[in-house]
């Protein structure tokens, strides 16, 4: 990848405070949600309640069997790329509380600065060559 390419991609990642209100958007509206904005792929799926699913689970011999049971799975919201960049937010204390989020940045710099030493190195090798 060159260093244009680089920066280009990088400076596509999202101010955290414009993806919370997107989040927020989603949060309001309750409905699942799956699309790519910023370049990144986007999901949100409300809250899941229902006193009787249907459940898929193991039965031991390594086959699944259905048993029905009560189901809860908090709202979500997720962007971005595991490994790259990634933002996500769970309600898990319930739809009006506030949601615990996590951020996934620590490959973005560290990736960024590598591939820029790398193009500096194969500019440089090249105009040696030349």
């Amino acid at each position: 990848m060159d260093i244009h390419a680089l920066l280009s991609y990088t400076a596509s990642i999202p101010d955290l405070s414009d993806v919370q209100k997107l989040a927020a958007s989603l949060h309001a509206t309750g409905q699942s949600y799956h699309d790519h904005v910023w370049g990144w792929e986007v999901t949100y799926e409300p809250e899941l309640n229902e006193a009787d699913a249907e459940v898929e689970v193991p039965d031991g011999k390594g086959g699944y069997t259905t048993q029905i049971m009560s189901l809860w799975t908090p709202a979500s919201f997720a962007i971005g790329e595991s490994g790259v960049w990634f933002f996500s937010l769970l309600w898990e204390h319930g739809v009006d509380q506030e949601p615990v989020a996590f951020l996934d940045d620590r490959n973005v710099l560290k990736k960024m600065w590598t591939t820029v030493k790398q193009s500096w190195s194969n500019n440089k090798r090249r105009r040696s060559n030349d």
